[in-house]
């Protein structure tokens, strides 16, 4: 049983590791993470993707496990959202400026 203290912050440096497949860049800088929860069973991650059609779903959820399995015995339950509709405005800054967006 893994004992370290398990911190949304922690949850999110490892979900960088996660790459967006369709835009080359992590999930969390694109803006695709809408929460994350930690509770006594379980880990919760909403996330969304950036458009109803986009086939990354399934490899995107995978990669999320893939990344959380060695950080905790706690269940991961990956939640895919479509509420709401996810923006380019939600990237981080330097994501905007390198695909042209205003900052």
């Amino acid at each position: 049983m893994k004992t370290e203290e398990l911190s949304i912050e922690k949850i999110m440096r490892e979900l960088h590791r996660v790459i967006d497949p369709e835009y080359g860049y992590s999930i969390v800088d694109l803006g695709l993470i809408y929460g994350v929860e930690v509770d006594e069973k379980q880990v919760s991650i909403e996330f969304t993707l950036t458009h109803e059609g986009c086939p990354y779903g399934p490899m995107i959820e995978d990669s999320i496990f893939f990344v959380l399995k060695d950080l905790t015995d706690k269940t991961i339950f990956p939640r895919l959202v479509w509420e709401p509709a996810w923006d380019p405005l939600l990237m981080s800054d330097e994501i905007k400026l390198e695909m042209g967006f205003p900052v």
